[in-house]
C-alpha cells in the first residue's frame, strides 16, 4: 500500500522539477502524509496553510506548521480568517480556503494544487449531496483533477482509504494534529461521518464500497452523458436545431443546456431551475421567443432553431449613394453601383428600372413601416420576413437598399421591388466582395 500511496502523487507531479507546487497543508494526518510524500519527489513546494480561529489549537498549529518550512527548506504561506462565517459554515470557509490556494498559485506561477481529499471523503461528499437532492451530474463527488483559472487542482488519494494514510503515518512516524472538533455534531459532514455511516454499516457492513461503486457509476455515467450531449453541440455552429433537441433523451437536453451555457460564458454552474425553465421554454409550443439571461445574454428561440448568445446592439446606419461607384457598407458588405451589365459571378446583384431619377439610393437597416413592392402588391416588410422565417435577431441587421418611399432590394432574401414595365432606363446593384 505505501508504494500505491507513493505513486498516486508522483503520478501527478509536473515533469519539471524547479516548478513550484502548491500543497493544502491543514496539519491533520491525510495532508501531512501527502506533504511527506511530497517532498520525497520534488522539492519545490509551497506549504499553503488555513488558520479559521475556531479553535485555541489553531495559533499553535500554525505555528508549527511555519516551522516545518524552515525545517524542510519550503516556502510557507498562510492565511487566517478572521470573520464569522454565516450560513454553511463549510461552504463558505472551502471558498475561501479555494481562493486563497488560487492566489497562492498564481504568486508563485504554479500550476498544481495538492489536497488530501481520500476515499471515505469521497463517501461523506455523496451522501450530503445525496441528502442536499444535488443533481444527477454533481453526484460524481470530487474529482481527481479539476481545474479553476487554469490552475489544475490535484486529489491523488481518492482511491485511498484513510486507514491506509494512517498506517503510512505510523510506519514513518509521521506527526499530524488531531482535530477534536471533528467529533462534533454541529455540521453536517461530522453527523454523516460518526452518526450516518456507522448506522449504515450495521446494514451493510460493505457499504462504502457499495456506494464507491455507485460513485463510479455516476462518474460513467457522466461521461457517457457527455459524449452524447457534445456529440449534438459539435454538430452544429452557433444556431442548434430544436427538433433533434426534443427528440434527445431528457437527461441528455439537461446536459446541452448545462454545456451550452458554460460554452458562452453566461453561468458557470447554472442552477436546476434555470435549466428545467430553458428547456421548458425550447419544448414548448412558441415558435419564436427571447428569453433574458444575466450581462446581456438570450435564450432565442427561432422557428426550427435555438441559440444562447449575446445580445447585440445594431447601430443606425445609412450610406447614401448619390452616383455610380463602389460603397462599403461594413466589413463584410459592400456594393457596386453601375449602369454597366456586367459579366459577373455575384450571387446577389438587383437591376432598378426607372425613368427620369433614380438618386439618391440609400443602404441601411430595417425601419418601422417598412414596405415593398412585390408582383402581387405592396407588403409590408416585417409581414414579409415572418413569411420567409427569417429569425427575429437578424432582421434589425438586414441591409437594404431603398429610396426616399419604399424598400428597393432586400440582398439577403435576393428580392426586389417588381420590374416596373413603363421605365425605360435602369442601374445594376452588386453585392461584391470586399477590396482592402
Amino acid at each position: 500500500m505505501n508504494e500505491t500511496l507513493q505513486q498516486s502523487v508522483k503520478n501527478y507531479l509536473p515533469k519539471n522539477p524547479t516548478e513550484y507546487i502548491i500543497v493544502a497543508l491543514s496539519g491533520g494526518v491525510d495532508s501531512m502524509v501527502l506533504f511527506d510524500i511530497l517532498y520525497k519527489f520534488h522539492k519545490n513546494i509551497v506549504i499553503a496553510h488555513v488558520n479559521h480561529k475556531l479553535r485555541i489549537e489553531s495559533d499553535k498549529e500554525f505555528e508549527a506548521l511555519k516551522k516545518l518550512s524552515i525545517q524542510k527548506s519550503v516556502l510557507f504561506e498562510g492565511y487566517e480568517i478572521h470573520e464569522n462565517l454565516s450560513g454553511n459554515f463549510h461552504e463558505e470557509s472551502r471558498k475561501k480556503r479555494q481562493n486563497f490556494f488560487i492566489s497562492v498559485a498564481k504568486k508563485y506561477s504554479a500550476n498544481h494544487v495538492f489536497l488530501a481529499h481520500h476515499e471515505n471523503d469521497q463517501v461523506e461528499t455523496f451522501l450530503m449531496r445525496f441528502m442536499k437532492g444535488y443533481s444527477f451530474q454533481s453526484m460524481t463527488s470530487i474529482q481527481k483533477i479539476s481545474r479553476i483559472d487554469d490552475i489544475q487542482f490535484i486529489h491523488p488519494f481518492l482511491d485511498i482509504p484513510k486507514d491506509a494514510l494512517i498506517d503510512y503515518a505510523k510506519r514513518y512516524n509521521i506527526q499530524f494534529f488531531e482535530d477534536a472538533s471533528n467529533k462534533k455534531l454541529d455540521y453536517t459532514r461530522n453527523r454523516v461521518r460518526n452518526n450516518l455511516i456507522p448506522f449504515l454499516k450495521d446494514e451493510n457492513p460493505n457499504i462504502e464500497n457499495t456506494l464507491l461503486d455507485y460513485i463510479k457509476q455516476f462518474k460513467d455515467m457522466n461521461a457517457l452523458l457527455d459524449e452524447i450531449s457534445e456529440g449534438y453541440l459539435n454538430a452544429y455552429t452557433n444556431m442548434y436545431d430544436l427538433h433533434v433537441f426534443t427528440k434527445l433523451n431528457p437527461l441528455v437536453q439537461v446536459r446541452v443546456i448545462q454545456l451550452l451555457l458554460q460554452k458562452v460564458g453566461v453561468y458557470r454552474h447554472p442552477s436546476s431551475k434555470l435549466i428545467e425553465t430553458l428547456i421548458s421554454l425550447l419544448t414548448d409550443d412558441s415558435s419564436t421567443l427571447a428569453y433574458p439571461l444575466i450581462n446581456d445574454f438570450v435564450l432565442r428561440k427561432e422557428y426550427d432553431n435555438f441559440t444562447i448568445a449575446k445580445v447585440m446592439p445594431v447601430t443606425d446606419k445609412t450610406i447614401k449613394i448619390e452616383a455610380e461607384g463602389f460603397y462599403k457598407f461594413d466589413d463584410e458588405h459592400s456594393y457596386l453601383v453601375t449602369h454597366e451589365k456586367l459579366d459577373h459571378k455575384y450571387r446577389k446583384h438587383y437591376c432598378l428600372w426607372y425613368n427620369d431619377k433614380v438618386f439618391p439610393l440609400y443602404l441601411r437597416y430595417r425601419q418601422d413601416g417598412d414596405r415593398i413592392q412585390l408582383s402581387y402588391g405592396t407588403k409590408k416588410l416585417k409581414s414579409l420576413l415572418i413569411d420567409k422565417k427569417i429569425p427575429p435577431s437578424q432582421r434589425s441587421s438586414l441591409i437594404l437598399l431603398a429610396n426616399d418611399e419604399e424598400v428597393l432590394w432586400i440582398p439577403f432574401l435576393k428580392m426586389g421591388r417588381a420590374r416596373n414595365k413603363n421605365a425605360h432606363s435602369n442601374i445594376y446593384v452588386y453585392e461584391v466582395q470586399n477590396v482592402e
